[in-house]
């Protein structure tokens, strides 16, 4: 796979949430291999990146936890990202999860470690987890 240059907007995002959090019941998915050139287009450890395009492609917004917090719920509604992510990379060690609403309630869309080309619904909140 060929990684041209593309005009790219990151944003970044670091919430923090305290233990009252979100709880999640997940089912357990063997994780994706990632893509390759992965560490290029999601260069942070931890995170769960989503991009405006299907194939990682587009602007670029990541999200992930404070450093010591279990997890974190992020309305992209408020971020400017509501039902815009087309694709995605989840950098961390857990699972990630996408919501249709924008505060991480009702049935979550699950993201396991590695890589999802092409998503089946664009989330308004994710949830990621420490």
């Amino acid at each position: 796979m060929r990684i041209g240059h593309r005009k790219s907007t990151r944003v970044s995002v670091r919430v923090g949430v305290g233990a009252a959090a979100v709880g999640l019941a997940l089912g357990v998915l063997a994780p994706p291999a990632l893509a390759e050139g992965s560490d290029e287009l999601c260069p942070f450890s931890g995170a769960l990146c989503l991009y405006s395009e299907s194939g990682f492609e587009g602007e670029r917004f990541t999200a992930s936890p404070l450093p010591g917090d279990s997890g974190a719920c992020v309305d992209l509604v408020e971020h400017g990202w509501g039902e815009a992510a087309q694709s995605a990379i989840n950098t961390g060690s857990n699972p990630a999860a996408m919501f249709q609403s924008s505060d991480c309630t009702g049935h979550p869309m699950q993201i396991p470690t590695g890589s999802t080309p092409n998503l089946t619904f664009s989330p308004n909140s994710v949830y990621v987890q420490g």
